[in-house]
């Protein structure tokens, strides 16, 4: 149940009132046993006052239906889904098997997004809560094997190896790539929107530094320790999700247009970024970066058609 360390009463019927909030989001109407019983052992595990809970789920209305996600409570007292069996358990791989490309699923959820550490640059902030449905997120970079099976060709700049990124691709190098993909897949496919590739980064929304933790040699290959080259994906440590190099190594293409100020508007349900602009968002720095810049509430931009000689992407797959 919930994870709960010296929080205050008034604290945890915050906490309580959150997860009912999230709850809520996914019905309407008469609430369901099921979930009140959920609800009512979560507000027991918090010691909340029988009357604050009545108060408080009587609040919101929950639909008479069979629900297949419920909110648990982080170490960092963020609320979050947990995924029942019913659909895909954290950490399940998904492989393409016309590629071979691994997938790994991203229970959605609620996060706070942005800079809650300190630091940083200015378009980091203000933080604000985000909810996020759950995703399919590459496992790894796209690699140049995985590049030569899509699109039946070498990329402009190949290395020749096992298992490296490409680099040298533009975000519109990587639309190519993933309407081949989408060949098949009725439009499953595409680039992670800033968000989605926040929260994926910090292990389902954590207060995490960078990709995995808060020592940068332990999961990036950065400017302190790459030898000034790119490196095969997956060497470093995975964070939380199992999701490999989402610090360092390569800088990833995300689906948004940038807006310097976005985070002052940005709405709170699925955002996907301004309607228009001049830049491309990126993310998570790269093997030529310094430890400030592979942060994972670092922001990065460029021309849709710029191909920097460290820029790379990962690919997401929708659930639905």
């Amino acid at each position: 149940m919930a994870i709960i360390l010296n929080i205050s009463p008034s604290e945890k019927l915050l906490q309580f009132r959150a997860i009912v909030r999230v709850v809520a989001k996914t019905h309407s109407g008469v609430m369901a046993n099921q979930v009140k019983q959920v609800l009512m052992q979560e507000a027991e595990t918090l010691e909340l006052d029988p009357m604050d809970v009545r108060r408080v789920l009587g609040m919101y209305s929950f639909a008479q239906e069979s629900w297949d996600r419920w909110v648990t409570v982080t170490e960092h007292k963020l609320p979050r889904w947990r995924v029942l069996p019913n659909q895909p358990e954290l950490g399940t791989y998904w492989r393409d098997l016309r590629t071979d490309m691994e997938f790994v699923w991203v229970p959605g959820g609620e996060f706070e997004m942005g800079n809650l550490l300190g630091g940083g640059f200015g378009n980091e902030k203000p933080v604000h809560e985000v909810s996020l449905n759950g995703f399919w997120l590459g496992r790894f970079p796209v690699t140049q094997e995985e590049w030569i099976k899509v699109m039946g060709s070498k990329p402009d700049y190949y290395k020749e190896g096992e298992r490296y990124p490409v680099e040298k691709v533009s975000w519109d190098d990587a639309q190519a790539f993933i309407a081949a993909l989408n060949a098949d897949e009725e439009s499953r496919f595409r680039l992670p929107t800033e968000a989605e590739w926040e929260y994926a980064a910090r292990s389902g929304g954590k207060r995490e530094e960078y990709a995995g933790g808060s020592d940068p040699n332990l999961v990036a290959w950065y400017d302190q320790n790459s030898d000034g080259v790119v490196h095969p994906v997956g060497q470093k440590a995975p964070n939380g999700l199992g999701l490999y190099d989402m610090s360092g190594n390569v800088l990833e293409w995300c689906q948004d247009w940038f807006q310097d100020e976005y985070y002052k508007k940005i709405p709170s349900s699925n955002p996907k970024g301004p309607s228009d602009g001049t830049y491309r968002v990126l993310r998570g720095g790269s093997w030529d970066s310094a430890s400030n810049y592979i942060r994972a509430t670092a922001r990065n931009y460029w021309e849709p058609d710029n191909r920097d000689f460290y820029t790379g992407f990962r690919v997401l797959r929708t659930s639905v």
